[in-house]
């Protein structure tokens, strides 16, 4: 009675781990839906995906180097003692209160072409980069569809263990009343029970096959191993995929002209040769456009002024400095002091201090490089350099992709022709254990010939559906360097 309490632990084992699924707990998930998943749960893919943010900012930046920047300023100072009132640059010694505002902008005019091809190597990183995340969810969708057609194997072989000890449980039901009629011996009732018991470990070993392969495609979806889904089973047709007849070559040459690592690389060289251009641009003399204004305030100007009518300036001489001979050197200067009519007084306060200090200015500047200390020729070395390793990357890229695609169609047809020879043997073994199973329930052949030969089909079928599911995951790597989707 043993074998009866293990078949109900089984079963009672599979109904607690689908439990959820009568209680609509669980997530039925196909294969899209689970690449989904992983995809928006995958921290590389969310690394990548910064990246490229990152380089569209990079973009940004460079394209508004074009445009004049803008700085404004304020400042407030109180100073005692002797000093210097900005408003006039005559010394007092007496409390001053001050402040003043400014702006500046400059534009870079020329500069040896260094802002057009930096706008221009920003713009290839980022599309590089895009291609980058585009590979990154390439490899998470290629790895998911492993791990979803490994689920979906394992639950293939649980029902080949579920069919192949329900055969031998009705087996054993007809021996035991052939038994009990004397037509047969109680031994062969014996060895069924222990087919029986056999059979009941290989579903359980099924079963955990199966649930450590749905554990695997939880991990690779980020998602806890207590969330409860199920896998929904595509209707794959492998006589159709068998129909396809492609070369290497023309799998290599649709596959270089697609796959975003190979457009990456491509990016990569051109990103590479457009940097030499913007280290080499530093030879070239660069011109700057700079404008400046300017206004400030004293408050020991804040003072009432005396307006003069028919204003007169007068002339002083004011010494200067001394001769050789040590006689005064003196220059005529406007005085402050006026002669006129005095017809009133106006007031110098803050904001006619702002309007009659406003000063403004408009600068060109040129810089010609002469020597700096090799650094433009060590730029331009180094440039050079990238440039050829961005060159040897794009040959390890292409080397890797046609290896890659010769591994898999070489895979993909030998794959192709076991499943086939599987197919051939289960039809085979199939008949041979009816005729068998016929014979052996007539007493014209013994327990050993028909355990054998259903022993045989059990290994058929499981080597059956590992070569259909090897097939068919070798047949999607071919579709994923070819850039079709994943789908079934």
């Amino acid at each position: 009675m043993h074998h009866i309490y293990i078949l109900l632990f089984s079963f009672l084992t599979f109904l607690l781990g689908h439990s959820s699924v009568a209680q609509g707990e669980s997530r039925q998930l196909n294969l899209q839906e689970c690449i989904d998943v992983a995809l928006e749960n995958n921290l590389t893919v969310k690394r990548s995906a910064l990246d490229a943010e990152r380089s569209k900012i990079s973009v940004q930046e460079s394209q508004a180097s074009r445009l004049p920047n803008l700085n404004l300023g304020a400042n407030y100072g109180n100073n005692w003692g002797r000093s210097i009132d900005p408003t006039t640059n005559s010394f007092i010694a007496q409390q001053i209160n001050t402040s003043g505002l400014s702006g500046n902008s400059s534009l870079s005019l020329f500069t040896g072409g260094q802002i057009y091809f930096s706008i221009k190597q920003s713009q290839l990183n980022l599309s590089a980069a895009q291609y980058d995340l585009a590979r990154t969810k390439d490899n998470i969708a290629m790895n998911i569809a492993n791990f979803y057609l490994n689920v979906i194997f394992n639950q293939e072989l649980l029902e080949n263990a579920r069919l192949q000890l329900t055969s031998t449980q009705q087996q054993l039901n007809r021996t035991q009343r052939l038994v009990a009629a004397g037509s047969l011996p109680r031994t062969s009732e014996l060895a069924l029970i222990s087919q029986l018991a056999g059979d009941e470990v290989t579903l359980i070993n099924a079963q955990n096959n199966l649930a450590l392969a749905v554990l695997n495609l939880k991990q690779a979806m980020l998602i806890p191993a207590s969330e409860e889904i199920e896998i929904v089973i595509p209707d794959i047709d492998v006589e159709q995929l068998i129909t396809e007849n492609q070369t290497i070559q023309e799998i290599y040459d649709h596959a270089i002209g697609v796959r975003p690592e190979i457009k990456s690389a491509y990016l990569r060289v051109e990103s590479a040769n457009v940097g030499l251009k913007i280290s080499k641009g530093a030879y070239y003399p660069s011109l700057r456009l700079n404008g400046n204004l300017f206004t400030n305030y004293s408050d020991i100007a804040d003072r009432e002024r005396i307006i003069y009518d028919n204003l007169t300036p007068v002339i002083q001489d004011v010494p200067i400095g001394f001769y050789v001979d040590g006689s005064m050197l003196e220059v005529p200067v406007y005085s402050r002091i006026t002669s006129g009519t005095i017809i009133g007084t106006e007031s110098f306060n803050r904001s006619r201090q702002w309007r009659e200090n406003f000063s403004q200015s408009l600068s060109f500047n040129l810089s010609v490089p002469v020597f700096n200390n090799l650094r433009t020729s060590s730029n331009v070395q180094r440039a050079k350099i990238q440039l050829q390793q961005s060159e040897i990357a794009v040959k390890e890229q292409t080397n890797q992709l046609r290896q890659a695609i010769e591994s898999a169609f070489n895979d993909t047809q030998s794959s192709q022709k076991s499943f086939l020879a599987s197919k051939k043997q289960v039809e085979a073994l199939e008949e041979t254990l009816r005729i068998i199973e016929s014979q052996y329930n007539l007493g014209a052949a013994n327990f050993t010939e028909y355990q054998i030969a259903s022993n045989n089909l059990f290994a058929a079928k499981s080597d059956l559906a590992r070569s259909k599911f090897n097939y068919i995951f070798k047949q999607k790597i071919l579709d994923f360097y070819q850039n079709r989707p994943l789908t079934f």
